[in-house]
């Protein structure tokens, strides 16, 4: 009975261990753009290793644009547009979901009336897994 036991814990802690770790691989992560005001467009750029794509957000629309890396590294333009003003939000797809997130930063956004933020530094872009 002992040993039946010592087998069941072994399992149960070694289930536990798998369940525990993050995921890895490919997949994606929320790209979500806040303004000072509600958003109709914005243009952000994201710089880092392992960007593939983008899925098309259900409101609205948005494209991925590689531009010149900077040294070695990868450099991509998102613009995303949306009739609905509000906060901006798409799915970014990734090579592997456990590696770092690149970096993202507002160049350009307008307002619901298509007018320029005067500040784009003023809206916030958050990536989150």
């Amino acid at each position: 009975m002992k040993l039946s036991r010592r087998i069941l814990v072994w399992c149960v802690c070694i289930g536990a261990t798998a369940c525990g770790e993050d995921p890895s691989g490919p997949g994606s992560v929320d790209l979500v753009v806040r303004g000072p005001v509600p958003l109709g467009a914005a243009v952000v750029e994201l710089v880092g290793e392992g960007v593939r794509g983008i899925e098309q957000p259900a409101v609205g629309w948005a494209e991925l644009v590689p531009v010149a890396p900077i040294g070695s590294t990868p450099v991509h333009r998102l613009v995303l547009i949306q009739e609905q003003p509000g906060d901006l939000r798409v799915r970014v797809e990734v090579v592997d979901v456990a590696a770092p997130l690149p970096t993202a930063t507002v160049l350009e956004a307008s307002d619901a009336a298509d007018a320029p933020i005067a500040n784009p530094a003023s809206a916030e872009v958050a990536l989150t897994r």
